[in-house]
């Protein structure tokens, strides 16, 4: 039986190679939810809304465990806010916007 942090390290090995233990993937887990918790705490902070809103708001995410606050979903159900946009990925067009020389299928053969 695995748990949750021994799957993610399996996972991270099998996709990266690098091997984390359970306890490296828990205290990432920590660090990115403190992270998060502040951002939260400063959007909550800036909203235009009664101080007993943000009082609730601020109590529902300091009864949340690290796991619960990095998962954006549970963040939305709990708290009922939107999580912060993270600009996306540029497309790989952009890059390369033809096949790359010596790859099958370029032109240059």
């Amino acid at each position: 039986m695995y748990g949750r942090n021994e799957l993610i390290a399996r996972y991270i090995k099998l996709r990266t190679g690098k091997t984390r233990t359970r306890k490296q993937v828990s205290s990432h887990i920590q660090v990115l939810a403190r992270k998060k918790v502040r951002e939260y705490q400063a959007s909550i902070k800036a909203m235009n809304v009664d101080q007993a809103s943000k009082d609730k708001a601020l109590q529902n995410m300091a009864a949340m465990s690290s796991a619960q606050i990095v998962s954006a979903t549970a963040m939305q159900s709990k708290l009922g806010i939107t999580p912060i946009p993270q600009a996306p990925y540029p497309a790989a067009a952009r890059f390369w916007p033809g096949s790359l020389p010596g790859q099958p299928g370029s032109s240059q053969e």
